[in-house]
């Protein structure tokens, strides 16, 4: 570890597995204040005791639908107050896609939760952060997408 993220926040969304988890424990690792969020309030949790046994500091807020507006500010909003402070922000949740033809795909039950899903829990979240990082003085802001 060498400690080049202590003193920063960070937000990592999808924190439950995958791209996300890496990112939260990683950043942990590196002396960041990390909090991690998820959909899954049992994938969450599992990715904060993963960091607690190997002696990390890990908070997350679970469940949470970076698709809803009110849990993307709640995300934001909750760290912010907690910690006073937002440096980092990595939307690296993700809904899988509805996968089908333009020609065969439909509007509402395929095509607009795929877009939720995939856009609308990027654009949410930089939102909700953006500005908290403003008032922070800066920060970097870290997107994932399929």
């Amino acid at each position: 570890m060498t400690g080049r993220l202590s003193g920063k926040v960070a937000l990592v969304t999808g924190a439950g597995a995958g791209i996300g988890q890496g990112c939260a424990l990683l950043f942990a690792q590196e002396g960041a204040t990390v909090v991690g969020c998820d959909i899954n309030p049992d994938a969450a949790e599992r990715t904060r005791k993963l960091a607690a046994e190997r002696g990390l500091g890990l908070d997350v807020l679970a469940p949470l639908d970076m698709s809803v507006p009110a849990d993307a500010r709640r995300f934001a909003d909750e760290t912010y107050e907690r910690q006073g402070r937002v440096d980092v922000l990595v939307t690296a949740g993700a809904v899988a896609p509805h996968m089908a033809s333009a020609a065969e795909m439909d509007f509402d039950e395929q095509w607009t939760p795929t877009l939720r899903g995939e856009v609308d829990v990027v654009f949410l979240p930089v939102q909700a952060a953006w500005p908290h990082m403003q008032a922070s003085g800066g920060g970097s802001i870290i997107n994932f997408a399929r």
